[in-house]
């Protein structure tokens, strides 16, 4: 059977190497490794190595590749692993629980750097500027104040009720007729999709993981070692300081995490 597997054509080549590098993200041992490669069911260790490193440097043009453009949107959150590699004594007990953070960046679709050019004017407005250049009595906004968004417009609607009183008898027949009773079956080609008030296009949208950091994201400082690092990762920073990185400016870069600040 290893014979054949290893002497056929392409598509076993891609089960072996699809299993090798399976094998290296479970941390499988050397020697299991090289023995699975004899059997034919794997690839051998050091193509394991170099596809993984082929497959890192390509992770490295992509994620570059999208951090440059600016359209981009980040997200991290904490991570914590336990790991349990020793029997604690009264003498010797190990910290076992490691504190990571993990990232993700994801294209923003239907968004232009014109929108994205505002750094300026939020600063001016922010609660966080103590300095001459802060706007004087600005507005505080709210939660409350999504609310005002996509107001009622024109005529009543024929049914009395308003859009979210609309939308809200629409969400109780669907969960009816998917979830209730199977005599509500029936009347699902009837449903019909909600209200559309300002709909985005649908859009596939992917995601490129960053590489995991060793650092804890629990105080103000934390996070932006945090935030420095996966912009180092995607080629965002200071040209003084690399001068392969690509300048903000006066672009805003959004940025999605569960920052912690009250530990």
């Amino acid at each position: 059977m290893a014979i054949l597997m290893q002497s056929t054509n392409r598509s076993c080549n891609m089960f072996q190497s699809a299993t090798g590098v399976f094998l290296h993200s479970c941390g499988t041992p050397e020697s299991v490794r090289e023995l699975l490669a004899r059997m034919g069911i794997s690839i051998s260790t050091t193509t394991i190595n170099d596809a993984i490193s082929n497959l890192s440097q390509e992770a490295i043009s992509e994620t570059k590749k999208l951090g440059r453009t600016f359209l981009a949107c980040y997200a991290y959150d904490n991570l914590d692993i336990d790991i349990k590699h020793s029997v604690p004594t009264v003498e010797k007990s190990p910290e076992t629980l490691l504190h990571l953070t993990t990232g993700t960046l994801f294209p923003l679709n239907h968004i232009t750097l014109e929108d994205l050019n505002c750094s300026d004017d939020l600063w001016k407005t922010s609660p966080f500027n103590h300095t001459d250049t802060r706007l004087p009595n600005v507005p505080k906004l709210t939660l409350d104040d999504l609310l005002t968004i996509h107001q009622e417009s024109g005529d009543p609607h024929p049914s009395g009720l308003v859009r979210r009183e609309r939308f809200n008898a629409w969400k109780f027949l669907s969960d009816l007729i998917n979830h209730g009773p199977e005599y509500f079956r029936r009347f699902k080609r009837v449903l019909g999709d909600p209200e559309e008030v300002d709909a985005i296009p649908i859009q596939k949208t992917r995601q490129i993981p960053l590489r995991c950091l060793d650092v804890s994201p629990s105080t103000p400082a934390q996070n932006a070692e945090a935030l420095d690092s996966f912009f180092k990762q995607t080629g965002v920073g200071d040209p003084t300081d690399d001068k392969f990185a690509a300048p903000v400016g006066n672009l805003t870069i959004p940025i999605a995490g569960d920052l912690l600040t009250g530990q």
